[in-house]
């Protein structure tokens, strides 16, 4: 899926979300990196287009089919390049995503290869690295520049 359409939810305090949220059971709340796959069972042709379509509908209510991710888990050693490449939308609280991977001799790929029910992939969001939650530039940066054990948290989308 191309990141270009993505639509995911960065903030479940809104009063849509909120009023959804209080009036449903937990397997149905809308929870915060779930993205927006669907609007009246069309897929979307863009960011947005997915919004337009669904401001359009708001008020009247309007059919939503969202898809929850999964965390994943990545602990490596840095002893060579991770090989991921990152992008991000400056201005945004948008957490980076993977952009491409590199094959070969890289602990991305290497992972990937030892887990392979573990993976990660291009489109997956890095949420936190050694347990910290940081802006999408600190994120890159730390990544770039980090040595020793890493811990770095994703969420995958199927």
């Amino acid at each position: 899926m191309s990141t270009t359409w993505m639509v995911i939810v960065s903030n479940t305090q809104g009063a849509v979300v909120s009023a959804w949220n209080d009036s449903n059971p937990p397997s149905r709340q809308i929870g915060m990196y779930d993205r927006i796959v669907k609007v009246e069972g069309e897929l979307g042709q863009g960011g947005k287009d997915i919004m337009k379509k669904i401001a359009a509908k708001v008020t009247n209510g309007v059919q939503v089919t969202m898809q929850r991710p999964q965390e994943r888990t990545v602990t490596v050693e840095r002893t060579a390049r991770l090989g991921m490449n990152l992008n991000y939308r400056k201005g945004t609280h948008a957490k980076p995503w993977i952009s491409s991977i590199e094959d070969g001799n890289c602990l991305i790929d290497q992972w990937n290869k030892t887990h392979p029910t573990h993976s990660v992939a291009v489109n997956d969001r890095v949420i936190s690295v050694n347990g910290s939650a940081l802006s999408a530039v600190d994120t890159v940066e730390t990544l770039r520049t980090a040595t020793g054990t890493l811990t770095i948290k994703f969420v995958h989308f199927d």
